[in-house]
């Protein structure tokens, strides 16, 4: 439970600084939708949520003191995943897989769809 929370957090400080969002009283939910718009966020917004769902679970006790759910050591794992990806996302230039091909505006548009191809 502590490594899940800790990463939790770790996901939670990011989004904020990526947000440029200081303010505490401001819902991991409202920053996750307003970085999902312009950002890789809207392709982990689902898993995200998930794991907002499952540390509000966590967090807030029941009146009986008593903790209502404790994530799986899958989901850790995922929730770890996810983090590396969060907190160093991938450059262009680690995904590239080839050099840039450039034209000319003489170029004939034949032998351009053919480098393309």
């Amino acid at each position: 439970m502590k490594r899940f929370l800790t990463i939790y957090n770790r996901i939670a400080k990011i989004m904020r600084e990526r947000a440029s969002e200081n303010d505490k009283s401001i819902s991991f939910v409202h920053i996750l939708n307003k970085l999902a718009k312009k950002m890789m966020f809207s392709t982990l917004k689902n898993d995200l949520l998930e794991f907002n769902d499952l540390r509000n679970a966590i967090v807030h006790e029941r009146s009986d003191g008593l903790v209502i759910a404790e994530p799986h050591i899958g989901t850790v794992t995922k929730i770890e995943e996810l983090y590396q990806k969060i907190a160093s996302p991938k450059t262009v230039l680690q995904i590239s897989n080839s050099s840039v091909e450039t034209c000319n505006i003489d170029d004939v548009v034949e032998e351009l769809l053919v480098k393309m191809a």
